[in-house]
């Protein structure tokens, strides 16, 4: 059954990509419909069948389901942001915008201790968060009204690491919806002055962002990991998507530094053919 859970995610997520993305509205509102068509199927599956063991069972709440979910989060809340931000002046947009930061904020603060377990990638609490036996340790947070929604192949935990994962998305969204609301000229037209585009992988790009984090570059070295990632992003015109699990990936790499080593490299090679001139 695992197997089968894992194939239509992969089928959802394959369609995802081919869905327009230049209209965010637009997007959103397939993007929902789509979702919301592979949870059905999901529930059918769930349905007919059973895990064949714990491991299985905590394999699908903590990865699969976060996975489905943290996008159908996301693209609803883009969707009701985008509605909304089409009614009113700049001076209700960017109140809009502001109290949808608060939100987050406010999640992130009362999850702290959950977030670092699911980033850090701990397992000693999986058997009692990502399996459906742990209804005793319902309390009631934002993801209940998910979680009521579909609690056949949710646990209230697999909807709060879906919450992490979305609003890790929804950050990006809202950082650039901010920037382009303070300047009077749209952004992009300030990018395409420069005609600039990251070429590179978008796992080069992180393992840079996150050198350039380490040796304090930016603000005297009090600049955020999610700040700059969202300033590379808009400025190279990349979505980095959850750039925290993707420098896991290259934490655990032959070689973390690649691009790194590469770049020095380069840079070597450069000036020694200069000073042979």
């Amino acid at each position: 059954m695992l197997t089968q859970l894992v194939e239509v995610k992969d089928e959802l997520l394959s369609k995802l990509q081919l869905i327009s993305r230049t209209n965010k509205l637009s997007q959103a509102i397939k993007s929902v419909g789509l979702i919301l068509y592979y949870i059905e199927r999901i529930k059918s599956i769930l349905n007919n069948d059973s895990f064949k063991s714990q491991n299985e069972e905590i394999y699908f709440f903590k990865e699969i389901n976060p996975e489905i979910f943290h996008r159908l989060i996301y693209f609803n809340k883009v969707l009701k942001i985008e509605s909304k931000l089409k009614v009113g002046g700049k001076k209700r947009q960017k109140k809009i915008l502001k109290k949808e930061h608060e939100k987050i904020s406010k999640f992130f603060r009362n999850n702290k201790d959950f977030c670092s377990y699911m980033r850090l990638k701990h397992t000693h609490f999986d058997a009692i968060y990502f399996r459906r036996n742990e209804n005793a340790w319902i309390n009631y947070f934002e993801s209940f009204d998910y979680y009521s929604f579909a609690p056949l192949i949710s646990t209230p935990h697999s909807i709060k690491a879906s919450y992490l994962l979305g609003y890790d998305l929804l950050l990006d969204y809202l950082n650039s919806k901010t920037t382009r609301l303070k300047d009077d000229q749209d952004f992009q037209t300030g990018t395409e002055k420069f005609n600039l585009k990251w070429t590179d992988s978008k796992t080069d790009l992180i393992e840079l962002i996150y050198a350039l984090h380490s040796k304090g570059c930016f603000n005297y070295g009090s600049a955020e990991i999610k700040e700059i990632a969202t300033c590379f992003s808009e400025i190279f015109s990349i979505e980095l998507g959850d750039f925290y699990r993707n420098f896991l990936e290259i934490k655990n790499r032959q070689n973390p530094t690649k691009l790194l080593t590469q770049l020095q490299e380069k840079l070597q090679n450069k000036i020694e053919e200069q000073d042979l001139l």
